[in-house]
């Protein structure tokens, strides 16, 4: 099966919350035989050189990286208050090479789906339609509105707590209306799930756990400062085969 990722970062280094969630789901497609290529965007505050990727990923995983300058400027954030409708920290990801890519990619082979990884990629869903007919899955990281939505609240700036609620209530917008864009939600979490159904989600949806491997990650328990809080979690191939399943349910497909 030919499985093609979007993300909104590059999956290696996996040193954060998103990164850990891209890079361990791309291996365990890999590693159940799958074709996975990741088109990843490379962003100043998470660049990394392709030459620094491990030989051992890239044998598994065909990852292609395209640079995208997603400074936040000032002047830009006044504009697109002004004149968009688009929530700015999704308009910054919105590039031109990216999307030539995307076409590029989807014009030369024909993958048996692709997934979108979180919001901030969402505006590619119609290139997607326009240049393929495979289902797509969006994989989110987050209740995306949500985290605008506190940030409002616990701002003492008049002037940010009023940009954060406006950026909150354009990006829980842009969540519900993407709705109609995918076919299949990859939340992370059951609360999560049961958060976009209450938004008005009314199509299937498989829990997908961020997992990652014990024997690769290790704890150096007596460096924890105390008192600490953290969870951690181990996900096995069950969860992938369960979306294959639900996917060849909907198409009629052997995944």
């Amino acid at each position: 099966m030919k499985i093609l990722i979007i993300s909104n970062k590059m999956p290696y280094p996996p040193k954060d919350g998103g990164s850990y969630a891209i890079y361990h789901m791309a291996l365990g497609l890999a590693d159940f035989g799958h074709n996975v290529t990741i088109i990843a965007v490379n962003t100043p505050k998470h660049y990394v050189r392709y030459n620094d990727l491990p030989d051992d990923l890239l044998r598994k995983i065909k990852i292609i990286p395209v640079f995208i300058n997603t400074h936040i400027s000032t002047f830009k954030a006044l504009l697109n208050l002004l004149f968009s409708s688009l929530p700015y920290n999704i308009a910054r990801f919105i590039s031109i090479n990216f999307k030539n890519e995307l076409k590029k990619q989807l014009s030369s082979y024909n993958y048996d789906i692709i997934q979108i990884e979180s919001l901030y990629m969402v505006t590619y869903i119609p290139v997607i339609r326009k240049y393929s007919k495979s289902p797509i899955s969006f994989r989110s990281h987050n209740i995306e509105y949500e985290i605008w939505e506190k940030l409002a609240v616990q701002s003492k700036n008049i002037l940010k707590k009023t940009y954060f609620r406006i950026l909150s209530r354009r990006i829980k917008r842009l969540e519900i209306k993407s709705f109609d864009l995918y076919d299949l939600l990859l939340p992370i979490s059951e609360i999560d799930a049961q958060k976009f159904l209450a938004l008005g989600y009314k199509k299937p949806y498989t829990v997908i756990p961020v997992g990652i491997e014990l024997n690769q990650d290790i704890i150096e328990y007596d460096k924890i400062e105390h008192p600490s809080v953290f969870f951690y979690v181990r996900s096995t191939g069950y969860q992938i085969r369960k979306v294959l399943y639900g996917l060849s349910k909907k198409y009629g497909q052997k995944l």
